[in-house]
């Protein structure tokens, strides 16, 4: 099998109460996946992604981290550490173990309010977005590019390191005597014309500026980095964004494998938006959705199905705080039968192990 990186989504929804969006969420935030997954170079690695979905403050519509860090080396008396997921990408070694990888969080209102999901994100210019919608596609994009390593620790504004410490983007930053933060990685550089690209005031982690400076002062650089995926100014109406040159090449600075251009062809996805929202479209059996095959997803039904009884599905979770893909044949209910597809294919992949093995 070729090395790919590949990511898996898991949701993390207070009493399910945006489970309806659930099927899109994951068709669209995995499509953007398979799209950054096509330009790296002999990776191999299996992301997990949970899905916040809860209001956040400060008006933000998503926010997106790595859910860990490892430590990299020292450059003098400072830290620097890598994002987990990229390292994973780079080495293979899953520093979190059986744990998620990444957080993507979501406000629900902002979502369902201003959010259009493509309905086919394999094939993303097929349908029009609507004038007053945001491309949920383009956003999952830019979420994923902030966990592959547009993030770090410097204050937004000052672009201060706190305690020594600082993330493989943050040791490329420097400030001008105005204040304007600078991103100054080589790949990115020759990119940008062999300049240092101008990351976005107040908003550091992103690209481009508009040319005002807030409280005044001189214009700040990079209003050509406004369409920019990565750009910290604004979230366009009706757009869709594509993963640029230069947000590749601030990627590669970080020491991630990625080509300029797609290594492999777009690669269409079996995600129908399944009638069920309690099924796990991308791999049925795991009803936990942590990307592994377990007795416990076996039991997770037998533990509805004892609490509440077998039937159609939606129903109340007995697990208020997490949803359970408890719906494995994708037939609205939940029955014995979704958990004996499980153990079949625990005992399939048993004795497939056993006869290679002999």
């Amino acid at each position: 099998m070729a090395p790919a990186v590949v990511w898996r989504v898991a949701f993390d929804d207070p009493g399910g109460t945006n489970v309806d969006f659930y099927p899109q969420i994951r068709a669209n935030l995995l499509a953007a996946g398979a799209d950054w997954s096509r330009y790296f170079i002999g990776a191999n690695a299996s992301i997990e992604v949970t899905v916040e979905l809860r209001s956040i403050a400060n008006g933000h519509m998503a926010t997106a981290e790595s859910a860990t860090s490892v430590f990299d080396k020292t450059v003098g008396d400072i830290e620097v550490w890598e994002a987990a997921v990229a390292h994973e990408i780079r080495t293979g070694v899953d520093a979190n173990g059986g744990v998620h990888d990444a957080i993507i969080r979501i406000d629900p209102g902002q979502m369902s309010d201003k959010w259009w999901f493509d309905p086919t994100p394999s094939y993303r210019d097929d349908e029009g977005i609507p004038y007053n919608k945001l491309d949920a596609y383009s956003i999952f994009l830019h979420e994923i590019g902030h966990i592959l390593g547009f993030n770090g620790w410097r204050d937004w504004t000052t672009g201060q390191i706190p305690d020594k410490t600082e993330s493989r983007f943050d040791s490329y930053v420097t400030i001008d005597a105005d204040g304007t933060p600078f991103f100054n990685g080589p790949a990115a550089r020759s990119v940008y014309g062999n300049r240092p690209v101008p990351l976005t005031y107040g908003n550091l982690f992103h690209v481009g500026n508009m040319t005002s400076r807030p409280g005044g002062g001189p214009d700040l650089p990079g209003i050509d980095l406004a369409n920019d995926l990565m750009n910290g100014m604004r979230t366009w109406w009706a757009t869709r964004n594509t993963i640029s040159p230069l947000d590749l090449a601030v990627l590669r600075d970080l020491g991630l494998p990625l080509a300029p251009e797609p290594v492999s062809p777009p690669t269409p996805l079996s995600l129908p938006l399944t009638n069920s929202p309690w099924h796990n479209s991308v791999t049925s059996e795991d009803v936990n959705g942590d990307g592994r095959i377990t007795a416990l997803d076996a039991l997770l039904v037998i533990n509805v199905i004892n609490t509440i009884g077998p039937g159609d599905v939606p129903w109340p979770q007995a697990d208020a705080d997490r949803i359970y893909f408890i719906d494995v044949d994708s037939d609205n209910t939940a029955t014995a039968l979704d958990a004996l597809l499980v153990i079949n294919h625990i005992n399939e992949n048993m004795t497939q192990r056993k006869a290679t093995s002999n």
